[in-house]
């Protein structure tokens, strides 16, 4: 009997996590979708309640996968964190077309989506999703529930904090910090340092409100 795949959401990430796991060879004919207070618009597959999906048993059997992303990371880290500690335990995955160094480092939560690349000597924490042709250079460092979007390119020895989202087709040179909890702009070029919970935006990215 084929594992079960279960999905927190069902919007346009759940659908991308979806599309992976084909690529995998999960069965996710059978995918289930749970809908919380963040819920979504379904995608006419199974779609159940997150009290319904927490007390079944076939889901500590199966894989889960957390199906929400954005630029509130927080709510985000606050959400998956919730669902752990009712027993929920979510699995990562890497795109069989994704480039990972075998010495670079990986959670086992991550999502690592279609032809991105994480070089040698970086790591990427707990529950970062690697967005769809994402570049990550040497020697960085993802912290925790992080989002690097679609094409965006760190380049070597870059360091983000936890809780950092950065815009598709951002670009960050070499050795730049991102303090927890900030925000660059889709396209932002960023050349300095980015404190922790501020915004940045344009080329070369400055802070904005």
């Amino acid at each position: 009997m084929e594992n079960a795949i279960w999905v927190v959401g069902s919007g346009g990430h759940a659908r991308s996590i979806i599309g992976v796991l084909e690529s995998l060879g999960k069965p996710v004919s059978a995918a289930k979708h749970i809908v919380n207070k963040l819920g979504l618009p379904d995608l006419g597959q199974s779609v159940i309640s997150e009290s319904e999906a927490l007390d079944s048993k076939s889901m500590a059997h199966g894989e889960v996968f957390f199906g929400f992303v954005g630029d509130q990371l927080g709510v985000r880290q606050q959400k998956i964190e919730e669902l752990e500690s009712k027993g929920v335990k979510f699995s990562g995955f890497s795109a069989p077309t994704a480039l990972l160094s075998r010495r670079a480092v990986i959670d086992d939560s991550a999502q690592i989506f279609e032809g991105s690349y994480v070089g040698p000597g970086s790591s990427i924490g707990r529950h970062c999703v690697v967005n769809t042709g994402a570049t990550i250079e040497h020697d960085c460092l993802i912290g925790d529930f992080s989002h690097i979007s679609v094409r965006a390119i760190l380049l070597g020895s870059v360091q983000i904090g936890e809780k950092v989202y950065v815009g598709g087709g951002a670009v960050l040179l070499p050795g730049i910090n991102v303090g927890e909890g900030a925000i660059i702009g889709a396209g932002s070029v960023v050349t300095r340092d980015v404190p922790p919970n501020s915004k940045v935006l344009g080329s070369p990215a400055r802070p904005t409100t």
